[in-house]
């Protein structure tokens, strides 16, 4: 069993068209503070050398970070989208068993898991309305700084389960 985790988060931001809607930028910035954050933990089965995934309250933890956009409409059929987000997660309080044989300890420094401290993409897009159908097509360039995949105590020791940096290149056209 396990108590309910409290969550205070706090955004500002601003959205805006300009320019006869051809220009589109939207920013924010945001802070999360958990309480009782909720996270699987490894725990051993009592009495014997099997480990089990259980939900507890790890502690406290905050997120803070900030995203931004901008949609530039060049023609009626071709758009440009850039987004830019940073983010700063990590656990203040975290004290747990992980199953890993070194009991109840202090666990600040893990990593939180799918939590890039930095990403951003670039997306061209063209649609156009032709008399046999719909042409379209899309580029998009996507990056996205060092995360961990998983989240186990192994992450303060080894990076096992890190996924470097890396861009993704991919494109689609459809009629």
């Amino acid at each position: 069993p396990y108590d309910s985790e409290t969550v205070d988060s706090y955004e500002i931001g601003i959205k805006s068209d300009l320019f006869d809607r051809r220009l589109r930028l939207n920013a924010a910035a945001f802070t999360t503070a958990y309480n009782d954050m909720q996270q699987s933990v490894n725990q051993l089965i009592p009495g014997t050398n099997t480990n089990q995934t259980l939900v507890s309250n790890a502690g406290k933890a905050t997120i803070n970070g900030f995203e931004g956009e901008a949609v530039v409409r060049l023609s009626h059929a071709f758009t440009v989208t850039g987004t830019l987000a940073y983010l700063d997660a990590g656990f203040d309080e975290f004290t747990a068993n992980l199953g890993d044989g070194q009991g109840v300890i202090d666990r600040t420094n893990l990593p939180f898991a799918y939590a890039p401290e930095w990403s951003g993409s670039l997306t061209a897009n063209y649609k156009e309305d032709f008399n046999f159908g719909t042409v379209s097509a899309q580029a998009s360039l996507r990056k996205a700084s060092d995360l961990y995949t998983s989240f186990s105590p192994i992450n303060a020791i080894s990076d096992l389960a890190l996924r470097k940096a890396n861009t993704i290149l991919d494109g689609s056209i459809g009629v």
